[in-house]
């Protein structure tokens, strides 16, 4: 019995010993190296919240990182169909015109002149909605890999996200898709004007038609 209480006497003298160069250690440290454990304390913090925020937020992040890009796209869309309504009414405008058999030579350059204006603003938002349907694409792929690397309970809150921006991503494509077709016959009512104003304006029409054609070759 004496033994095995000389024994247990040996262990704690042992472990005492053990925490006293321990504290010693550490009181060492913050005297003497006290820059270098802060950072190492602020390195495990910072990794510590990091993980938390991957393992345990991630369907919330992407559901803000959602909402955002889903306006964005909304918005785009809507850019788009205002420069495709433009588009169209001036198509109708163009043809009208001709239809009346108008000969007003400054009104007729001034209409074919703004109708190249219609053009550049739809395809200054077209070039937008392109980059914005990039960018969502680019994000759905993201969220899709992200979802093969959690738990099922994760991967089904994030599937939630994914198909809540797939309705976005194709009304963006099609409202593209219109755009350029509507392009497509603004640009032939334009071409068609410019023809009319050099067959029915005498020879200012035509004089104007020939400058039309050589500052169309001198910008290929």
């Amino acid at each position: 019995m004496m033994e095995g209480f000389a024994g247990w006497i040996i262990v704690l003298v042992v472990a005492l010993v053990a925490f006293a160069y321990a504290v010693n250690g550490i009181v060492w440290l913050v005297v003497h190296e006290w820059p270098w454990l802060v950072l190492g304390g602020s390195i495990l913090l910072a990794g510590a919240i990091f993980a938390f925020a991957c393992n345990l937020a991630p369907d919330r992040v992407s559901r803000i990182d959602a909402q955002v890009l889903r306006a964005k796209a909304d918005e785009a869309a809507r850019e788009v169909v205002r420069a495709r309504q433009g588009l169209e009414r001036e198509t109708v405008e163009l043809q009208e015109i001709q239809a009346r058999r108008k000969t007003d030579f400054h009104y007729l350059t001034n209409r074919h002149f703004t109708s190249f204006r219609t053009a550049d603003a739809w395809y200054r938002h077209k070039n937008d909605a392109v980059g914005t349907r990039g960018e969502l694409s680019r994000s759905l792929n993201l969220l899709r890999t992200r979802k093969n690397q959690l738990s099922r309970p994760k991967r089904q809150a994030l599937q939630v996200v994914i198909d809540g921006l797939n309705p976005a991503l194709s009304r963006l494509s099609e409202e593209i898709r219109r755009g350029a077709e509507a392009l497509t016959r603004h640009n032939s009512a334009t071409a068609g004007l410019r023809d009319y104003i050099i067959a029915n304006c005498g020879e200012r029409g035509r004089r104007w038609g020939e400058d039309l054609a050589r500052r169309k070759a001198l910008r290929r």
